[in-house]
């Protein structure tokens, strides 16, 4: 009797055990804040929807050409990229739309290595990094801040060779007014 109360002890301790192990593969749902007042209508980029935040001004012309010509052709660049927008406010608030130009998935180069540059590059002490679904697509997020900045790059869809790439960059002043605004945008994400 008292071998079987040992072993039903063991095996439930083993269960719950199992049961905070962070498995890299894990994608828990996160539902994000949602108040679509904030929101622009969903715009598409290729294959990519996503509503941009009121009062945000899309970077067009010279400006915009200029951007992603630096942003595409760094010979530091982690992924080869093709920048599909980018949009700023006069707040100082900037959002990239990427998509990522690689025949096969991401995922497993989203590793230590990426995240040492990511730090390096954002002059950065740390990044915290973060798995989820968002509207059933797998979604790295990695969340760095430096002294005047902090950075969400979210790489969605990293299962597959149709990955995008959207960076919310925030002056930390502006940060906690704007998160809400953020998450609302985050939320609409979705693939075509």
């Amino acid at each position: 009797m008292r071998i079987s109360i040992i072993f039903v002890i063991i095996i439930s301790l083993q269960n719950v055990n199992c049961g905070t192990n962070n498995n890299l593969y894990e994608f828990p749902e996160l539902v994000f804040r949602y108040d679509k007042s904030l929101l622009s209508p969903l715009t598409n980029f290729e294959n990519l929807s996503l509503s941009i935040p009121l009062n945000f001004e899309q970077v067009s012309g010279d400006k915009y050409r200029s951007i992603e010509k630096k942003l595409e052709t760094n010979k530091d660049n982690y992924f080869d990229t093709d920048v599909l927008s980018i949009y700023q406010h006069l707040d100082g608030q900037v959002i990239f739309i990427s998509k990522i130009n690689d025949l096969k998935n991401i995922y497993d180069r989203l590793n230590n290595e990426f995240e040492l540059g990511l730090i390096e590059t954002f002059g950065a002490s740390e990044t915290n990094r973060g798995q989820l679904l968002i509207n059933n697509r797998e979604t790295v997020q990695f969340i760095t801040t430096n002294d005047n900045f902090v950075n969400y790059k979210l790489f969605y869809n990293v299962f597959s060779k149709n990955c995008y790439l959207v960076d919310y960059f925030v002056p930390i002043k502006k940060f906690v007014n704007f998160q809400s605004t953020m998450e609302s945008s985050i939320s609409t994400l979705t693939i075509k």
